[in-house]
């Protein structure tokens, strides 16, 4: 099962990465990943923010956790975002697989997309640990990710 997941992704990956026609090229598409691979490599917790533009949960999330990172770092945890926006779960899947989340946050949601949720991510395991949502406050959403990163 795990490697018909892997292979899944891996096409799923394949599919979305074509170069779409000349005259259908943006100039600058928005970055899908934001992550310091450094910092990843350092990492035993992912904390990965599933957010979109357009989603009004991402904007009650969001302030919270800008908070929870201009504190002190959390030793062992990565903050990962993927975007959205463009609703490509393709795109997102990619994205997740680049950075070897892919496997936990398709489990996880079972091949669906929820954005305004922050997954936290075992990167030994690669299984989804926790699900931290907007109705958390900054002290709640340290808290989870301090325990997750423990």
């Amino acid at each position: 099962m795990r490697s018909f997941l892997i292979i899944s992704l891996s096409i799923l990956a394949a599919a979305c990465s074509g170069e779409p026609a000349a005259e259908n090229k943006m100039a600058d598409p928005p970055q899908m990943i934001v992550i310091s691979k450094e910092a990843l490599e350092d990492a035993r917790v992912a904390a990965v923010l599933l957010r979109a533009d357009w989603c009004t949960s991402c904007k009650i999330l969001e302030p919270k956790l800008d908070v929870v990172k201009a504190q002190d770092a959390i030793d062992g945890l990565a903050h990962v975002t993927i975007d959205y926006t463009d609703r490509d779960k393709g795109a997102l899947y990619a994205a997740a697989v680049e950075i070897g989340v892919g496997e936990a946050i398709y489990k996880y949601l079972d091949g669906d997309v929820t954005t305004g949720i922050v997954l936290l991510v075992d990167l030994a395991s690669n299984e989804v640990v926790g699900d931290l949502r907007k109705s958390l406050s900054e002290v709640e959403l340290r808290e989870a990710m301090t325990k997750a990163a423990a």
